[in-house]
């Protein structure tokens, strides 16, 4: 049995343990910037990197910028190239040109992973390589170490590229896939650094080979939040396939695959409770479609016929935000699209179109990578103390006018509101019972805007999500 997801936080009493924030800053497309550190998105326009499609960054936990990068170079908080921030074997036009992840045990290391671009052989001949970063050079700006720089793991490979951390909570896993095989390799990182011996699964569709479309190996792969599943889209296959993934041992297994899609599958994401799977398309195709496949059955047949159109005219990467929406790539577009509820199905799932102005600079097809425990919000508790699935808030960010929607049956609830310092703002309780499916509007002047948190308490158990005023 998986490990119980629960919410990102747990309230003991009012300790509050707030989400981690190292993907708060983004920077993507055309010297476009966003960054996160107040709830919501902000326009940042002093983005040094230009690139058509691959891009990473990571900042503190406390959501401060330490880095970005376009997989060949990487800048410092001062959007100024580090002093040995060159000549890195990634490429801006490879789809995961690179995923920054933090050394384990260590406060200044990084390590950057890169992909090549498929067009470079065909299939990436540079393959997938490591640089280490250290934070404490440069004057505490951050610079590569030359000693440790494009360390061939190897070759070639397609353009996934994805992270997780290790059930232990310690380590963490890098995956990618090998160009002309269906050979997925999960490579170990601990605190004594990379492990060169990957865990390689036999797995699925052959992706590259011989006088084969390369734009077979174009398309995100990425891991659920928890590491519970893997999906990764097939661009030229037209084709996405859905995988378990053993975060004790890195492998894959399970595969399920949804063929012949219209498009090109290129941005994959999932929903923060993993119920749902987004997929984009991407390039000047006549069929640009944003799709939802519930994945809750588990079975694949239940899974295609599941298919929801959310939208049509997208292009691009998907990225799923601190603030717990989707956000969506539009290709040559000032402005990004917006899922504001990815748990929700269908229309409920509410999509917002060309919802984020980026100030006069241009999204392309990619989104930043990040090591995708950074959204699992998630902690390992019994079910009887506290669980997340028994209650919704939706819409989420809202403006104090919102419904808690109950997924399961609860007797007498007790409603408490915190802000971020975990002082109680709101108490409120219900003196009857819901049923699964039943609803609470609440209406709440707010001293401020920014995160607070619910926690609802009931004769059966604890419930807690977190809420965004605007």
């Amino acid at each position: 049995m998986k490990k119980l997801v629960i919410a990102f936080f747990l309230i003991m009493g009012t300790t509050l343990i707030i989400a981690q924030e190292q993907t708060s800053n983004w920077f993507f497309g055309q010297n476009a910037g966003l960054s996160f550190t107040s709830g919501t998105p902000i326009v940042n326009l002093d983005g040094s990197l230009n690139t058509m499609e691959g891009t990473s960054s990571i900042s503190t936990e406390n959501g401060v910028l330490l880095m970005y990068s376009d997989g060949n170079k990487v800048w410092n908080s001062d959007h100024i190239r580090m002093p040995n921030g060159f000549d890195l074997l990634g490429d801006p036009s490879s789809s995961q040109s690179g995923i920054i992840v933090p050394k384990p045990n260590s406060e200044n290391l990084y390590y950057f992973f890169t992909v090549d671009n498929v067009q470079n052989g065909p299939g990436g001949l540079n393959g997938l390589n490591y640089t280490l970063i250290d934070m404490s050079l440069d004057n505490g700006n951050g610079d590569v170490v030359d000693s440790v720089k494009n360390i061939n793991l190897t070759s070639p490979m397609c353009e996934k590229l994805t992270a997780i951390g290790h059930f232990n909570e310690t380590d963490l896993w890098v995956i990618s896939q090998k160009w002309g095989t269906n050979h997925i390799y999960a490579y170990l990182v601990t605190e004594e650094g990379v492990n060169h011996t990957p865990v390689i699964s036999v797995v699925g569709q052959v992706i590259g080979g011989p006088g084969v479309d390369i734009d077979d190996a174009k398309g995100y792969m990425k891991v659920s939040p928890s590491g519970e599943f893997i999906v990764k889209a097939n661009a030229g296959l037209h084709s996405v396939e859905i995988f378990d993934f053993n975060d004790q041992t890195g492998e894959v297994g399970n595969p399920m695959i949804i063929p012949d899609l219209s498009g090109e599958p290129y941005g994959v994401e999932f929903s923060q409770n993993e119920k749902f799977l987004y997929v984009n398309t991407w390039k000047s195709n006549s069929t640009k479609l944003l799709r939802q496949f519930n994945l809750e059955s588990r079975n694949i047949e239940e899974i295609k016929a599941s298919e929801y159109i959310v939208a049509t005219g997208t292009e691009g990467a998907l990225q799923l935000a601190p603030d717990e929406h989707i956000y969506v790539a539009m290709r040559n577009s000032e402005s990004l699209s917006r899922i504001n509820y990815p748990n929700g199905m269908g229309a409920d799932c509410d999509f917002e179109w060309a919802s984020i102005n980026l100030g006069g600079r241009m999204c392309s097809w990619g989104l930043p990578n990040f090591m995708q425990s950074f959204f699992n919000t998630l902690t390992d508790v019994e079910e009887s103390e506290v669980t997340m699935f028994g209650i919704e808030i939706f819409p989420n960010p809202n403006k104090g006018n919102f419904n808690i929607v109950f997924n399961e049956n609860i007797s007498n609830p007790e409603l408490s509101i915190l802000d971020i310092n975990g002082q109680i703002i709101h108490e409120q309780k219900f003196a009857i019972n819901y049923s699964k499916g039943e609803k609470e509007e609440i209406k709440i002047d707010f001293p401020v805007k920014g995160i607070y948190f619910i926690k609802i308490k009931s004769e059966e158990r604890d419930y807690f999500c977190k809420l965004l005023i605007q």
